[in-house]
């Protein structure tokens, strides 16, 4: 296996390890909540925990990782992870505790993702950012295929605290191997990459890429206003997204299904939405793909998948396929965006984006899980798909700004 190869690898094996805690969570909440004893809104709080803390932290967590390195940014939030991991599958037998491992992962996620971009950025030529950050994104999703996966065969079987023990394992041998990770200067362009929006006329010498040259990692004023102008792309996406992960199973449940089947169902629908991540991304770099114009297209999607899972209990499957595989089918082509407005300063301009997808992943939870108390699971998705329409729009939006960004 090549070094570029093996690098890619490991950031999709640690990122995936660094979302378990909140998505494992999502997937054996019936069992969670049966043992525990707490209602869907304090699911909804423990889960978003989770992403408050990625959210306090991702802009801290970039200008760390620009400053120790990828590598030990990857072993670092792996390190913490594996810790929260273990802490639920020994540790937590009341809501509390579950709610302040899944905050103490947060960190660990906020110091992964970042390290994971700044690592695909100096290590993959630019011709081939689409699919490698199609494939990592996908991450979110191999954890709701997992955490899916593990409702029947283990949370059903062995018991859900097997499901942590299990993904600390992984997370442990993934963390031991960052110490065959070397970090590298940016990877040249094997061939000229398709671009968008690019301007003809040489950089700037105020642009964020310039800016960027003078003090590596550093974004300028103009940058950051940009970058949280498409963080609030990123915050109501994340909202239906993470709606999908934590209720899907427990509205199926609740519309009749068996919880084995639910958890099958969540599986399925996230295989179908790895398939788009990696598919688009790879489809972005053989052609000019606006990366923002094309998320608006799959939350238009996705929205429609949730109405049916509002409206319609017969087509709950078709739902479920329709909502997650488009509905969350985009975080590759948002991170895109990001990286190719400022490719030598990807960690602290992701660190930022990314901080509205933490937002919402936080608020959703919580706002959403209130919404099914009150008015049941037919509200709730009714509530994401104006949601997701909402933030269809926004995507135009941000396409906009970032196409008025000097290269």
């Amino acid at each position: 296996m090549t070094s570029v190869n093996r690098t890619v690898t490991m950031c999709l094996a640690i990122v995936t390890v660094g979302q378990f805690p909140a998505f494992l969570t999502g997937a054996s909440a019936v069992q969670i909540r049966a043992e525990l004893g707490f209602s869907v809104t304090l699911l909804g709080l423990a889960i978003s925990g989770f992403f408050i803390v990625s959210a306090a932290t991702s802009a801290v967590a970039g200008h760390v990782v620009e400053r120790v390195g990828w590598p030990a940014g990857l072993r670092r939030g792996m390190s913490i992870t594996v810790v929260s991991l273990v802490g639920v599958a020994l540790l937590a037998d009341t809501w509390l505790l579950l709610a302040g491992f899944l905050a103490l992962a947060g960190l660990g996620n906020a110091l992964s993702q970042p390290a994971a971009n700044l690592a695909l950025v100096r290590v993959v030529p630019p011709n081939r950012y689409g699919l490698v950050f199609g494939v990592k994104q996908s991450a979110i999703l191999i954890a709701t295929l997992l955490g899916g996966l593990s409702v029947p065969v283990v949370a059903l079987t062995i018991g859900w605290r097997w499901t942590y023990g299990f993904a600390a394992a992984i997370g442990f041998a993934a963390a031991t191997g960052t110490f065959t990770l070397r970090d590298a200067e940016p990877a040249g362009p094997a061939t000229e990459p398709p671009t968008v929006d690019q301007p003809e006329e040489p950089i700037e010498a105020t642009s964020p890429v310039a800016l960027s040259r003078r003090r590596p990692g550093a974004l300028p004023a103009r940058a950051l206003r940009a970058l949280l102008l498409v963080a609030t792309v990123g915050f109501g996406s994340a909202m239906v997204g993470n709606a999908l992960g934590a209720f899907l199973v427990s509205s199926a449940v609740a519309d009749g299904m068996l919880p084995g089947r639910a958890g099958l169902l969540l599986a399925g629908s996230s295989l179908l939405g790895l398939a788009v991540r990696v598919g688009i991304g790879w489809l972005a770099d053989q052609r000019p793909i606006h990366p923002l114009r094309a998320m608006s297209i799959l939350l238009f999607l996705g929205s429609a998948g949730c109405v049916l899972l509002a409206l319609e209990p017969m087509l709950v499957v078709v739902g479920a396929l329709l909502a997650v595989g488009a509905g969350w089918g985009w975080p590759g082509l948002y991170n895109l965006a990001v990286v190719r407005a400022y490719p030598l300063a990807a960690a602290a301009a992701t660190g930022v984006s990314q901080t509205g997808i933490y937002l919402g992943a936080a608020i959703g939870p919580i706002v959403l899980g209130l919404v099914a108390d009150t008015v049941g699971f037919t509200g709730l998705w009714l509530t994401t798909t104006a949601i997701a329409l909402t933030s269809a729009a926004m995507a135009l939006t941000g396409h906009r700004v970032l196409a008025r960004q000097p290269q």
